[in-house]
């Protein structure tokens, strides 16, 4: 869930109630493991005080300053990082696309459930083969950036990891298209398996299908790796595995061209605040500082 651009104050407040909420309930579980006790009682904290700057005609609140934990299982860290890296990407495409026509593609690629494997060895392979396969020439022909992000799920049969890429490639990738079927051939052969896995790849539409626009394909790539849902049905030996699996590894990564306009967008310093006059970016509109507190 993102936030959006039509809210009041009031419903900011609500959303980040929310996922504030969501953070304690995820501090309660791990306190019950009892290496995670530090961890959980600063993510019972997180998010408890919010300020930022408010527009009252675009209804856009911009953050300044926020009690994050910045734990890498915290659902409300998770959120708000998943949203700076959507815009950061949406930056990044747009960019590219105001250089040469593009064309943006919405890639998943999954495995078989596997309850033989740690989930850490499976979330190392999915990464290292889906680098792999964008290296093909037929791939890499076309292709001018991607963003991958791993989303993990877990149900009846263990964890599922699974990768979501966006592809960004040039105005010649439909003069050779390649056709559902030789996408799953190639990660079949990318991962050495002896199957053929379930491929799903879809054109990111432009803004006038709203509901397969480049925007909803971005915010689907960037969400986060195990959402609050998967969390609450994990066993305490799930949770412990995923958190393990999980630490230290590169789950997000931006190339190409797409890298550097998005580490531009992500190292923006936040909007200075003047007690005085702090106006809007998008209309010029005075916006005054709020503070939320949780």
């Amino acid at each position: 869930m993102r936030i959006s651009s039509e809210m009041g104050l009031e419903q900011y407040a609500d959303l980040m109630r929310k996922h504030q909420e969501e953070a304690v309930a995820m501090s309660k579980r791990l306190g019950k493991l009892s290496i995670y006790k530090a961890r959980a009682e600063r993510m019972s904290k997180c998010g408890i005080y919010t300020r930022g700057l408010y527009c009252p005609k675009c209804k856009s609140f911009h953050t300044t300053r926020s009690s994050l934990c910045r734990d890498r299982l915290c659902p409300n860290c998770g959120w708000n990082l998943s949203r700076k890296r959507a815009r950061a990407v949406l930056y990044a495409v747009d960019h590219l696309s105001a250089l040469q026509p593009v064309e943006v593609l919405h890639l998943v690629l999954t495995l078989k459930h596997d309850t033989e494997t740690l989930l850490h060895d499976q979330i190392a392979a999915l990464c290292r083969n889906v680098g792999k396969m964008l290296r093909y020439a037929r791939i890499k022909r076309y292709m001018l950036g991607y963003v991958r992000s791993i989303e993990v799920k877990v149900g009846n049969a263990g964890f599922h990891p699974h990768a979501h890429v966006l592809l960004v490639m040039n105005q010649d990738y439909y003069k050779s298209y390649i056709p559902q079927k030789d996408w799953v051939e190639m990660w079949r052969l990318a991962c050495g398996l002896d199957y053929d896995p379930v491929v799903w790849i879809k054109k990111a539409y432009a803004c006038d299908q709203p509901e397969n626009t480049v925007a909803e394909a971005i915010y689907e790539c960037v969400k986060y790796t195990i959402k609050t849902s998967e969390w609450e049905r994990m066993t305490a030996a799930e949770l412990y595995e995923a958190a393990d699996a999980i630490h230290g590894r590169k789950l997000f990564n931006v190339a190409g061209a797409l890298y550097e306009p998005y580490m531009m967008r992500m190292q923006e310093k936040d909007d200075p605040i003047d007690e005085t006059v702090t106006p809007c970016k998008k209309c010029g509109t005075n916006r005054f500082i709020a503070t939320i507190n949780l």
